[in-house]
């Protein structure tokens, strides 16, 4: 039998023993020993091609935000639509092969005074594809300017529950009061899986959001995907919602 890990720590979908919460060091060091392809597709991620006309709607070419993006396809997939995307990835590894398995060149820049000295914005050639190299948490509108359409596929499933309300107050600050946010997240009962990812089902999404935003379920359906069984998750369920801010009365600030 398996020795039980020490307090604070679990044994993961992977067997391997981390903190009960990722922090940034346990990411790093899944991306430095391979194990980012758990959660990474090698295709375009299936949500966004089906849900595709209803998140972008009639708005033609859009400034796509994609937060903690990795090295998801789903950026140059957007690019190829004629959108202006903008991801957001902490680890750098993560940023220079999403470039490399692409094969595109790109410039290193400097980043604006509010954000940490530390960011980098990794740009392509004709600058239609941009990544923010910094900790989401640090991102500002001065930054990076808002957007119409924000693809959240996994970013807030990874993030530590706690810090949700950062989250949130981000995505608020960046979206465009006429724009959409796509979020795809999960439901599942297991008392041995602790996440990521992270559950957030529509209960979640109505005391969370519900005050702040319109929320259109787009899917709801179980993933019967083989890694989900090895995880020991008999019932895992996926779904997608499409959320708007509602407007917001003159006395609010």
């Amino acid at each position: 039998e398996a020795a039980k890990p020490p307090p604070g720590m679990i044994r993961n979908h992977l067997g391997l023993i981390e903190h009960s919460v990722m922090t940034e060091v346990d990411w790093e060091q899944r991306w430095r020993t391979g194990k980012d392809a758990a959660w990474h597709m090698s295709n375009v991620h299936p949500m966004l091609e089906k849900h595709y006309d209803r998140f972008v709607g009639d708005r033609g070419q859009c400034r796509v935000l994609v937060p903690l993006c990795g090295r998801t396809l789903d950026l140059t997939w957007l690019v190829e639509r004629g959108h202006t995307v903008v991801g957001v990835e902490f680890i750098e590894m993560g940023v220079t092969r999403l470039f490399s398995s692409c094969r595109l060149e790109y410039t290193v820049k400097s980043v604006h005074s509010s954000l940490p000295p530390t960011a980098k914005i990794y740009s392509s050639e004709d600058e239609k594809l941009k990544i923010l190299n910094a900790d989401f948490f640090s991102v500002t509108k001065e930054a990076l300017g808002t957007f119409d359409c924000i693809w959240d596929r996994g970013a807030l499933a990874a993030t530590n529950p706690l810090h949700r309300e950062k989250y949130f107050r981000v995505i608020d600050s960046l979206l465009a009061d006429d724009g959409v946010w796509m979020l795809d997240s999960f439901d599942y009962t297991s008392r041995a899986f602790h996440g990521p990812p992270f559950i957030f089902n529509p209960d979640d999404i109505a005391d969370s959001l519900g005050s702040r935003y319109e929320v259109t379920q787009l899917d709801y359906f179980r993933n019967n995907a083989e890694k989900f069984k090895a995880w020991g998750l008999g019932e895992f369920y996926e779904m997608v919602h499409l959320l708007r801010k509602k407007p917001r009365l003159n006395s609010e600030p």
